[in-house]
């Protein structure tokens, strides 16, 4: 005999992609304002942004699949209306609308900080050069659009609280800054804080020890004393003083020993800090 509760229970758990992008559409529309004149609504426009986003799509593609939505001139009339310095200062507030559902204030957590690099094959023109770099060829390309990115790890999910657009002169510590900023007035504690190689420098390293966060990075592997370390049979922790521009810095180094075993026809084992 089929059991109607446990059908219904079922249901109440079946999380639909509608239920998902009416939430961001939700969040994005309490925190902008676009002036509008006529019978248009933001949350139209807005609810048109998130379906091109979920789908990969541009302003110029969105109309051939979906029907009802504003025309291709009247959203980016629109959009010129939102600067991307008011986005930066609310993008946080938006990524965590749903925050009271994983973060406990005054709890501590594991963050971690990465960039990451988007293709960009376009012209670089005045209103773009400062945040077109250049980068490794990838996808055909040697630029890019790059992106830092603030992310909180527990209960095996992982949730961005952040993403800021990489521009030319601004330096990591600064990004490290403005995610610390958002961290205090959420009032979440640090257990770790987890960056990627990109940040392996003195100056961060620095900064972190001053402000005593705990924090662990990849070792840039380089330099005869670093070489001689992280070489041995067995996993170990190991000191290392690291010389830059400013004062000498005194850091501990986690050594995991991995063996190749053959991979890619590689034997012997890989010193990881």
């Amino acid at each position: 005999m089929v059991n109607i509760r446990q059908i219904a229970r079922r249901k109440e758990k079946t999380l639909r992609a509608q239920d998902c992008s009416e939430i961001a559409v939700d969040a994005i529309n309490r925190q902008i304002t676009i002036s509008i004149n006529g019978t248009l609504q933001q949350k139209t426009i807005i609810r048109s942004l998130v379906g091109m986003s979920a789908n990969t799509l541009s302003v110029h593609s969105i109309n051939k699949v979906v029907e009802k939505i504003p025309c291709e001139t009247s959203v980016r009339y629109h959009l010129s209306k939102v600067d991307l310095d008011s986005l930066q200062e609310i993008q946080s507030k938006i990524l965590m609308y749903t925050k009271d559902q994983i973060l406990v204030p005054g709890k501590s957590y594991h963050f971690a900080i990465d960039f990451t690099n988007d293709p960009y094959y376009g012209e670089i023109v005045e209103t773009n050069k400062d945040y077109v770099i250049k980068s490794k060829m990838k996808d055909s390309t040697t630029t890019f659009y790059s992106y830092v990115s603030l992310y909180i790890i527990t209960k095996g999910q992982r949730l961005t609280i952040a993403v800021f657009p990489v521009k030319k002169g601004v330096s990591t510590v600064e990004y490290i800054r403005r995610f610390l900023a958002i961290l205090k007035d959420l009032n979440a504690g640090i257990t770790v804080l987890c960056l990627d190689r990109g940040f392996y420098s003195n100056a961060v390293f620095s900064f972190l020890q001053k402000e005593s966060i705990p924090h662990i990075v990849p070792v840039r592997k380089h330099g005869k004393e670093l070489k001689k370390i992280l070489r041995g049979n067995h996993s170990r922790y190991a000191r290392y003083t690291m010389m830059g521009t400013g004062e000498p810095l005194e850091l501990t180094l986690a050594i995991d020993v991995q063996y190749l075993q053959g991979k890619n026809k590689k034997f012997g084992n890989v010193n990881l800090g």
